[in-house]
């Protein structure tokens, strides 16, 4: 199996033959393995994720040049099939040749001139249909086609001449494609459009359509209303949320950044505070909810400041420790008959990262699928929008209104700042920060730089929707960072109701480990992270 890793310092790293070395210099951090791990995909002199000079690195062989200044269009979470568009960042027309790489083996060349939006649909196995368009070669017209390729190469244009062409999926995970044409006459002018199923017209109309059928309208059981009238109960939500200040409440998750234990630090001032209860078993995700008075005024805006700025924005919802805005976006990518992640109807593609992250977030939208028993994955989006994103955002925009009638300077932010400042220094002081993901970060540093194989946050199928904390798949070896909220009750990782819920996962985890012949190394809260302790632990491994 290959080996590679992604430095801080932009460069991808090939250990092979007992030797290491550089694969490429201004890397972009997401490369793709193969399912067995004999091949790779990644960019080189990359600015953005999806753009660079392509390569493909098989085991035993030099890399191989794909493609230079490229879009990349679609990466199938086992890598088997990866579709881009060739030169098409060099020069300012966007435009370039669309070529399709299946199980790492030669390029094909499946058209010329292709801009816009590519849309990859596998049908079964073996079997694709890719949508895309084409703008006139002439540069004074704007005209676009639309084509659909399948697997034999058979190419048939979905109309000429359209002003516009937009991609949008169904209720029911269907493609449905809008051609736009403009029409001049002597009253002025008519915008006609015509819509497609797939690739059959099903109806063309003057101005004002729909994509979405009416019968296609989404209709939840009353057991899935239940669970989301619950959550709404335990958080307190009520849809038509008032602009009055009467109550400021706060919504936010666990995260490694030390704001998170800031703002765990400001809500102990809160009227009241709980954590979330997950209506899903496997989810041990930390979740808050905090409600405060207007008269505490600076709580609020200290607690808003916090939540609100730096690098990571913390007012979320997470679900098997993701947030519910990511699953969303990716709950939009098309989903074919084989059960993998499809391209989203964007231009820049997936959203998803490399194979391992791919396969989580599979992992989680089949177990929610299954625990809602939905067909499709538009009903997913649409329940998760509504019962999870909608609350937090209608949140986020009450307190950003009263944040911004009190602070309307900069020196105001300034003194949010210092004071946000020294909780930080007096929680360091106490040893509170850095706490357990900090030292589970440097336990997975310690353990890569002994194992460059080793992956953090790994969900096999066989754990799903749970992860590893690192896992070393070759070896078949498993570490877990045991920290005090798995051995004691602590208030913002849910107390004693979370404690129990913890150990209950944790020892599923334990139980699929042996029974999937993985070794499990526990890695406890009192242990110092450092060489000598991970060799004192391997030594336990040898038989």
């Amino acid at each position: 199996m290959l080996k590679i890793i992604y430095r801080e310092d932009s460069q991808l790293r090939l250990y092979e033959n007992g030797k290491e070395e550089i694969l490429a210099k201004k890397a972009s951090e997401f490369y793709y393995l193969s399912s067995e791990g004999d091949y790779a995909f990644y960019l080189a002199n990359s600015k953005h994720w999806h753009n660079g000079d392509l390569y493909i690195k098989k085991m035993g062989n030099t890399p191989t040049l794909l493609g230079n200044k490229v879009n990349l269009i679609y990466v199938s979470p086992t890598a088997d099939v990866v579709v881009y568009i060739d030169k098409y960042f060099e020069n300012q027309n966007n435009k370039g040749s669309l070529y399709m790489v299946r199980n790492g083996c030669k390029k094909v060349c499946l058209d010329r001139n292709v801009s816009g939006t590519v849309i990859v649909i596998e049908k079964d196995m073996d079997k694709y249909k890719i949508y895309y368009e084409k703008t006139n070669k002439k540069e004074l017209t704007n005209y676009r086609t639309g084509f659909v390729l399948d697997e034999k190469g058979n190419k048939q244009p979905l109309g000429i001449k359209f002003n516009d062409i937009k991609f949008f999926r169904t209720n029911k995970d269907e493609l449905r494609i809008i051609g736009e044409v403009t029409k001049y006459n002597k009253k002025g002018m008519d915008v006609q459009y015509y819509i497609f199923h797939e690739e059959e017209v099903i109806s063309q109309n003057i101005a004002g359509f729909s994509h979405n059928d009416s019968t296609n309208k989404i209709i939840y059981s009353e057991e899935d209303i239940n669970i989301q009238r619950q959550f709404f109960k335990q958080i307190e939500y009520k849809k038509s949320y008032e602009t009055k200040f009467d109550e400021i409440i706060f919504q936010f998750s666990s995260h490694s950044s030390s704001r998170y234990y800031i703002a765990c630090e400001i809500i102990k001032k809160a009227k009241k505070h709980l954590i979330v209860e997950s209506p899903y078993d496997k989810d041990d995700s930390i979740n808050h909810i905090a409600f405060f008075s207007p008269e505490q005024k600076e709580d609020i805006l200290l607690l808003h400041y916090t939540l609100t700025t730096g690098t990571d924005f913390l007012p979320t919802y997470k679900l098997f420790g993701v947030s519910v805005e990511d699953l969303i976006k990716n709950a939009g990518a098309f989903q074919g008959k084989l059960g993998l992640d499809f391209a989203k109807i964007m231009n820049t593609g997936f959203m998803t990262k490399d194979t391992s992250e791919k396969i989580m977030y599979r992992n989680i939208y089949n177990s929610l699928l299954k625990t809602h028993d939905f067909q499709y994955r538009q009903e997913l989006k649409t329940y998760l929008l509504n019962t999870y994103l909608v609350p937090v955002q209608d949140r986020v925009a009450h307190t950003s209104r009263f944040f911004e009638k009190y602070v309307q300077t900069n020196e105001k932010r300034l003194q949010l700042q210092e004071k946000m400042k020294l909780i930080e220094e007096e929680l360091i002081l106490k040893k509170i920060i850095p706490s357990k993901w900090k030292s589970e970060y440097e336990m997975f540093k310690l353990i890569k730089n002994q194992f460059p194989a080793a992956r953090l946050h790994s969900s096999p199928d066989w754990l799903a929707p749970q992860h590893l904390d690192v896992f070393i798949e070759d070896l078949n070896i498993a570490f877990e960072y045991q920290g005090e909220q798995h051995f004691l009750a602590i208030d913002f990782f849910g107390g004693e109701g979370g404690l129990l819920k913890r150990k209950k996962l944790d020892k599923r985890k334990k139980d699929l480990c042996l029974q999937n012949g993985v070794k499990l190394v526990e890695w406890m809260f009192y242990e110092p992270v450092t060489k000598l302790e991970l060799e004192r632990k391997l030594e336990f491994l040898k038989p």
